[in-house]
């Protein structure tokens, strides 16, 4: 008799560890686009700071969804010739986070944008990933760059 509860007892063990082994991707996994229309309404600014020159870059950017495809449009408030869009696709779910396509679609640096460039050519061959992180009725998207964006929904 004691065999036969501790039969029913591994089974049921078994059957506890297939069913949260099959959910648990499900459970843990990020939207398919993280960016919302309430984050992209935002009034944010993305900053450069090079500490070893003591250089600054800001920029105003902009973000409209169409679809899955994130358009992102970078504007200076210090330089009225900049300009670059760029059109980001989700496209796999990995440890780093929800990986985005980065394909630029018009670019207009001028020569005091280095290191807006150089993360751009870097995001260009690389992707960029996001994870969200969602407390109350905020949500905050980070990347592993440094990069934050945060919403209330």
């Amino acid at each position: 008799m004691k065999w036969q509860h501790a039969s029913i007892s591994l089974t049921g063990l078994t059957a506890a560890i297939i069913v949260a082994f099959i959910l648990w991707p499900k459970m843990t996994r990020q939207p398919d686009n993280l960016f919302t229309p309430e984050l992209i309404n935002q009034n944010v600014q993305l900053g450069f700071y090079d500490m070893l020159s003591e250089k600054q870059e800001i920029y105003d950017p902009t973000y409209q969804l169409q679809g899955k495809t994130v358009l992102l449009t970078l504007t200076s408030p210090q330089n009225s010739e900049l300009l670059a869009k760029i059109s980001m696709q989700p496209r796999a779910h990995t440890a780093a986070g929800l990986l985005y396509h980065y394909e630029p679609l018009l670019l207009q640096l001028p020569g005091q944008a280095q290191m807006l460039q150089g993360m751009l050519n870097y995001f260009t061959h690389h992707g960029i990933a996001f994870n969200r992180v969602a407390f109350e009725q905020n949500q905050i998207i980070v990347s592993p760059s440094g990069m934050i964006l945060s919403g209330s929904r």
